[in-house]
């Protein structure tokens, strides 16, 4: 809905440090379409929010057009008949732009503290407790630790520490890892991933170096490899139980709803052969394809 309140005030708090100066730009304004249709039309809450990305698709348009806007305003035929002289507008202006922004960053931005802002899903912790600053120190010891060049698996929370790297893998994905870095007290590690890394530690693929603050840091145990079936084709995920099954010794399971584990290579082969085969056959014109989601295609 383009009127709900919530989407209303992100509008009047994003235009008003520019006093909507940019709408009577000119042709300007053209640039502007994208953003305020995307905005605009969006139902997620996330989308119409200062304190997300989303909003970087018209305000970099905005401050573009505003020099155009301000020299149009300033020059504006109707001012003139008014009486009031160009300086004096100009000034106002600014100073109007000046308080508009100190008024938004104060209830809504970040340089000063309020109950507002966010850091994306979480609120900003402006004081760190000291379990939070001695956490970071364990973080920085465990990124020393592992190395610049190892291969390693991390959860989301803790990537950016580890994505300075040529192999840097999203947990559950383990492929040819070294290491595994863990968040474990954060909402989104789980009942499954709790059970997914303990398994890898019980059987013998995997050892623990490090459990404490929430952190968790595991080593592969010297010659244990996952098969390479279950590393993925280049920009292909592997099937997460696969991925734990393969590192702990076991054949995976074929469960409901989920994919088969990749086939080795020369049996996908063999397979591609034996389809070749079947393509040069009669077809009936009335016969049906099944959905490739539920053969375990790339649609599932």
């Amino acid at each position: 809905m383009l009127f709900k309140e919530e989407k209303l005030l992100f509008f009047f708090h994003l235009l008003l440090p520019l006093l909507a100066l940019p709408f009577v730009a000119g042709r300007k304004v053209v640039l502007m379409l994208h953003g305020l249709l995307f905005l605009g039309l969006a139902s997620r809450k996330h989308l119409f929010s200062l304190h997300y990305q989303y909003s970087a698709l018209l305000f970099p348009m905005l401050f573009a057009a505003l020099p155009d806007g301000l020299a149009r305003a300033v020059d504006s035929e109707r001012l003139r008949k008014l009486g009031l002289a160009r300086a004096r507008v100009a000034w106002t202006l600014l100073l109007s732009m000046l308080t508009g922004s100190l008024l938004v960053s104060w209830k809504r931005g970040v340089l000063f503290e309020n109950s507002s802002f966010v850091a994306g899903w979480t609120r900003l912790e402006r004081r760190p407790t000291q379990h939070m600053l001695d956490r970071y120190a364990k973080v920085q010891e465990i990124v020393a630790r592992v190395g610049p060049d190892a291969k390693v698996t991390v959860s989301h929370e803790i990537g950016p520490h580890f994505s300075n790297r040529r192999h840097a893998y999203h947990w559950p994905m383990i492929a040819d890892a070294q290491y595994v870095v863990l968040f474990t007290d954060v909402y989104s590690f789980s009942k499954d991933d709790d059970r997914r890394y303990k398994r890898l530690v019980e059987r013998g693929k995997f050892r623990v170096l490090e459990d404490t603050m929430g952190l968790i840091l595991l080593e592969r145990v010297e010659g244990t490899e996952l098969p390479e079936e279950l590393r993925g084709e280049p920009g292909e995920r592997p099937s997460e139980d696969a991925a734990i099954d393969a590192a702990s010794g076991q054949a995976s399971k074929k469960a409901p709803g989920r994919a088969p584990a990749p086939q080795p290579r020369a049996q996908r082969e063999r397979r591609r052969q034996q389809g070749r085969g079947r393509d040069r056959e009669p077809v009936s014109p009335h016969a049906g394809r099944m959905p490739r989601s539920l053969t375990g295609g790339p649609g599932h």
